[in-house]
């Protein structure tokens, strides 16, 4: 799996390592929640996960997604460019060196998809990763993938706190 590890007690960078499955999933994951982004239609369903509704109300709720709607998918849109720009970035001997802010904008995205992947899956709960059901489904790579990059950095980032 993903090796992460802050690279100075002085700095805030981080180092991260990706297998190249690992860079692949992520790329191919990183695909799929950009198409969803400039095509919410794809997956309403995963569109209500990633933004949840702000209001009980209706028409509220309908009038908060024309005001706000674009400029949410724009910024997610962003986060998403931003961390397939680091993704790609040249290495270290194979390490991608990201500095705190980057973390913080890795996390979300990583967040992102792995609810993207999981509301696909119906995966609703915690203890996915031993449903049987669920073991022949390819997504359950990327899923994993995601999951661990994700503690791993959170570890990273709080031991250099």
């Amino acid at each position: 799996m993903a090796h992460v590890r802050m690279l100075s007690e002085i700095s805030d960078a981080i180092g991260v390592t990706l297998s190249q499955r690992e860079q692949a999933a992520c790329d191919a994951l990183t695909e799929n929640l950009r198409a969803l982004l400039l095509d919410p239609e794809l997956s309403p369903k995963v569109i209500d996960r990633l933004f949840p509704p702000a209001h009980d109300d209706v028409k509220a709720e309908a009038e908060h997604r024309r005001l706000l709607g674009e400029a949410l998918f724009e910024r997610r849109r962003g986060y998403l460019r931003v961390f397939n720009e680091t993704l790609q970035r040249e290495r270290n001997d194979g390490e991608i060196t990201l500095t705190r802010l980057e973390v913080d904008l890795w996390l979300h995205v990583l967040n992102d998809m792995r609810l993207m992947v999981a509301t696909e899956m119906d995966i609703c709960e915690n203890g996915w990763f031993e449903d049987e059901a669920l073991r022949g489904d390819r997504r359950m790579y990327g899923l994993a993938v995601l999951s661990a990059l994700q503690e791993d950095l959170l570890r990273g980032v709080m031991s250099g706190e």
